[in-house]
C-alpha cells in the first residue's frame, strides 16, 4: 500500500482541529453484545450487528446509565440536540434496537419501556476500562435529586486511573472537586492547543462528577457568527429547564426570573406568566442579570454542589466573558465548579479572552492548567488499550514522530492504521511510512496556505 510520505512538525500543528477529543478504545459488554464506542460498532459475540448511527448513539446513552429512567425528552436532548424530531423517531431507534438484540418488549432483557416516560437500560453493563455496577433501589442514585442528602466531600469516588495520560490532570480537578463539596467555590481553564484533549478531559471530569452525586451542566461556545449573545450561558439555563418542571424551575430562579428571561427569552416559554420588569439602563441592567444569574447559582448549588462546563472559551463573545468575570469573584463561599476549555497558543492581544485570562489570574479560587501533548509510554498504553495486546516499540516510537504525540493526530493515525489491517498483521512500521488520514491532511493544508 502506497503511503504519503508527509510528517507532521510541532509547528505545523497549530491550527484549528473540528474535534479535539481523544477517544480511547472503551468497549462495553452486555449479555453477549458488546459496543465498540470508538468505532460505532454494535458486535453479538463475533458477529457484527447493524445499526443505524442515532439507533446506536440511543443504545450507547442506555447504556451508560443502567437501571436509571432516562426520559424521553433526554433522549431527545442528548442524540438530537439541535434538531426537531417526532416521537416516533424515537420510536423507531428503540424497535430497531430491540430487533438488533433479539429483546421482547413484552420481556424485555435489555431495554424496558416506562409508560409515558422513558426507557430503562435494565441489563448490567461492564466496561473494558471502568465497571459500571447496577445498583437496587436502596442505594443511592447517580442523580442527586433522589438523594436524600447533598453529598459530602468525603463521599468522593476514587478518581479512575484509565483515561491515558491526563492522570495528574483529573487529579488536579478531583482536588479542586473536593474543595468544592466543602464550600469553596473554584474555577479551572484547561488549556492547551488544537487536538490536545481539552474537550475530552472536561468530558471525562463530567463523568467523574456525576458518578459523585454532582450535577453538571455544559455549555458550549460557537465558532464563527450568528450565535446570540451569552449562548454558552444560554444553553446551561437550558438544560436545566429540560430537566426539571416549571414549578421547579421558578423556585430555582427566584426573584431574578423576570431580569434572567429578559437576557434569556427561553425562560418566558418556560414561565410564560412571570413580569417584565421595568427597563433600566444598560450598566445597571447587566449588572441585575449577572447578580440574578448568580444568586441562582448559589441556589442550586446549596441544594447539591454544581460543575459548569464552558467548552471554547476562546470562541466566545465578550458579554459571555463579562458574565464569566462576575461569577469567578462570587465563588469563595458556593458549592460551585466552573471549568472552562480554551486555546493558549495563537491569542490576539486584543482577543477578549486574552483580557479575560488577565482578569481571572487575580481572582481567588482559580487556576489554569495546561495540557501538554502523550508521551511514548501514553501511546503505548493507549495502543494497548485499542488493540488489546502490547504494541511494539518501534510502532510507539514511529507513531511519536509523526504525531509529536497530539491526542488528536495519534487517535487519526491509530484508526487509519486499524482500518488497513496494518496493525493486525505485525509489519513494521517507520514514521515516515505511517498514513496520514484525511481529516489531518486537510488541516495541516490549510495552515500552509493560511485559509483557515
Amino acid at each position: 500500500m502506497k503511503r504519503e510520505n508527509v510528517s507532521i512538525t510541532k509547528a505545523q500543528t497549530d491550527f484549528p482541529v473540528a474535534d479535539e477529543s481523544l477517544h480511547t478504545s472503551e468497549t462495553v459488554h452486555f449479555g453477549s453484545y458488546r459496543l465498540d464506542l470508538q468505532n460505532g460498532q454494535l458486535w453479538c459475540d463475533q458477529q457484527a450487528v447493524r445499526l443505524t448511527g442515532k439507533s446506536f448513539a440511543v443504545l450507547q446513552y442506555l447504556a451508560a446509565r443502567p437501571k436509571q429512567l432516562v426520559t424521553k425528552r433526554e433522549l431527545f436532548h442528548a442524540v438530537w440536540p439541535d434538531t426537531v424530531v417526532s416521537h416516533s423517531t424515537l420510536t423507531s431507534c428503540i424497535k430497531e434496537l430491540r430487533k438488533a438484540l433479539a429483546d421482547d418488549a413484552k420481556a424485555p432483557q435489555y431495554i424496558e419501556t416506562v409508560h409515558r416516560r422513558g426507557y430503562r437500560f435494565i441489563e448490567k453493563v461492564v466496561s473494558s476500562q471502568y465497571s459500571v455496577v447496577s445498583r437496587d433501589k436502596e442505594t443511592r442514585d447517580w442523580k442527586l435529586e433522589t438523594s436524600s442528602s447533598p453529598p459530602q466531600a468525603s463521599s468522593l469516588k476514587p478518581l479512575a486511573s484509565s483515561f491515558v495520560g491526563r492522570e495528574r490532570e483529573m487529579a488536579e480537578l478531583g482536588t479542586s472537586l473536593a474543595k468544592v463539596m466543602a464550600g469553596h467555590g473554584q474555577l479551572t481553564l484547561l488549556m492547551g492547543e488544537a487536538g490536545i484533549g481539552k474537550t475530552r478531559t472536561a468530558e471525562e471530569f463530567a463523568a467523574y462528577a456525576h458518578s459523585c452525586n454532582v450535577r453538571v451542566l455544559v455549555g458550549r461556545c460557537h465558532e464563527g457568527e450568528g450565535a446570540p449573545p451569552f449562548w454558552p450561558w444560554v444553553q446551561i439555563i437550558r438544560s436545566y429547564m429540560a430537566d426539571h418542571d416549571p414549578a421547579t424551575v421558578r423556585r430555582a430562579l427566584g426573584p431574578g426570573a423576570a431580569t434572567i428571561a429578559q437576557v434569556i427569552p427561553d425562560v418566558y416559554e418556560c414561565l410564560p406568566a412571570l413580569p417584565v420588569p421595568p427597563p433600566l439602563e444598560s450598566q445597571p441592567a447587566r449588572f441585575r442579570f449577572f447578580d440574578s444569574f448568580m444568586a441562582f447559582l448559589k441556589r442550586e448549588a446549596r441544594t447539591q454542589p454544581l460543575v459548569l462546563i464552558l467548552d471554547d472559551l476562546h470562541w466566545a463573545d465578550r458579554p459571555s466573558l463579562l458574565l464569566l468575570q462576575f461569577l469567578a469573584r462570587e465563588l469563595n463561599d458556593a458549592r460551585l465548579f466552573i471549568l472552562g476549555t480554551c486555546r493558549d497558543v495563537g491569542m490576539d492581544p486584543v482577543h477578549p479572552l486574552t483580557q479575560t485570562l488577565g482578569e481571572l489570574a487575580r481572582v481567588g479560587g482559580s487556576q489554569n492548567v495546561s495540557l501538554s501533548n502523550l508521551t511514548e509510554g501514553d501511546i503505548a498504553r493507549f495502543l494497548e488499550l485499542t488493540t488489546a495486546r502490547a504494541p511494539t516499540a518501534s510502532l510507539v516510537t514511529a507513531i511519536f514522530q509523526k504525531t509529536t504525540g497530539n491526542p488528536f493526530f495519534v487517535t487519526e493515525v491509530v484508526q487509519a492504521l486499524l482500518r488497513d489491517g496494518d496493525l493486525e498483521q505485525g509489519e513494521e512500521l517507520h514514521a515516515a511510512s505511517l498514513p496520514l488520514p484525511q481529516r489531518v491532511r486537510v488541516a495541516v493544508e490549510q495552515r500552509r496556505t493560511g485559509l483557515h
